[in-house]
């Protein structure tokens, strides 16, 4: 059973590339993605209609950043 789980490990890595640099490239982007909004909604407190491309910009970047986490922690159970 140890071999199966070091086994499905070395091949999520293998699968996945380089997570330990995927997951900084991520969080940058995130973090972009929410200075954008956030930035925008100060150009246009009263309109924030104007920054509704950038808030489903952000609420796509966390919607992915949590489906790559739920992919893989299902993967290793």
């Amino acid at each position: 059973m140890h071999l199966f789980k070091a086994i499905s490990l070395l091949m999520t890595l293998l699968l996945v590339g380089c997570g330990v640099v995927q997951k900084p490239v991520r969080t940058a982007t995130l973090e972009l993605s929410l200075a954008a909004y956030k930035g925008c909604l100060m150009i246009h407190p009263e309109d924030t209609q104007a920054c509704e491309s950038a808030r489903l910009t952000y609420e796509h970047e966390q919607y992915q950043s949590r489906e790559t986490v739920k992919a893989l922690r299902n993967f290793l159970d």
